[in-house]
């Protein structure tokens, strides 16, 4: 019985060792980044004029094993959620609360690659420049063209800034420039705990009668409740 018990604490020990080492070696941007971040954003268009002044956003991260898994929370005033572009009819009366989460490849190199839905034209890949930056870029699988470029950074622990340069289509020409839309999101972490507190809190500042929810096979859909 003595030796069994030594050697079911060996084989504990072995393992929680590994899961340190595992932990150990996980990239220094993707360790600062998993957690609850709580944003306050704005949109302007390429000639930065504000389109929408002033959204949220609950942004969860979760790294497991080689996948990222983000979930984001969108919360928009009434009036300036575009639904039609997406094919919704959306009261001009209702505040949005949008939910998508994606999934993530993770290299040895810390760089993540979305798992694409199938057959869809373009690739987005996450790939850090240092411990606390990383560069975001959706692109044409055929032709590279990009059509996102995105700089997300942690200038402190619990500090999350992100700029997303939405681009022009290149065949568009440049003669009024590159930028079709520029957005900032100026984030702070949050105890995980507050996190179901915050959503409930968000859908009542913003009225946020409509939920759309993105799908795992691209398409978004107006959903009766979460």
């Amino acid at each position: 019985m003595k030796k069994a018990v030594q050697l079911i604490t060996a084989i504990a020990g072995s393992i929680f060792c590994l899961t340190i080492q595992a932990q150990a070696e996980l990239p220094a941007f993707w360790q600062l980044s998993e957690g609850v971040w709580h944003s306050h954003n704005m949109y302007m268009d390429g000639k930065f004029a504000v389109k929408i002044p002033d959204y949220e956003s609950v942004v969860t991260i979760a790294v497991k094993d080689d996948e990222v898994i983000t979930t984001e929370d969108k919360f928009y005033p009434a009036g300036y959620f575009n639904g039609a572009a997406i094919g919704l009819d959306i009261p001009a009366k209702s505040g949005v609360h949008m939910v998508q989460t994606t999934r993530a490849s993770l290299d040895s190199k810390g760089v993540a690659e979305e798992q694409a839905v199938a057959g869809a034209p373009v690739k987005t890949i996450t790939t850090p420049l240092d411990g606390s930056s990383a560069f975001y870029t959706v692109s044409d699988k055929i032709t590279g063209d990009t059509s996102y470029r995105m700089l997300i950074s942690y200038p402190q622990n619990n500090a999350r800034i992100v700029v997303n340069m939405g681009l022009q289509p290149v065949e568009a020409g440049n003669a009024a420039g590159a930028l079709r839309g520029l957005s900032v999101f100026n984030g702070v972490k949050l105890p995980g705990s507050e996190k179901q507190a915050l959503l409930k809190q968000l859908e009542t500042v913003y009225n946020a009668t409509v939920t759309v929810v993105r799908e795992a096979d691209g398409q978004f859909r107006v959903a009766d409740n979460l």
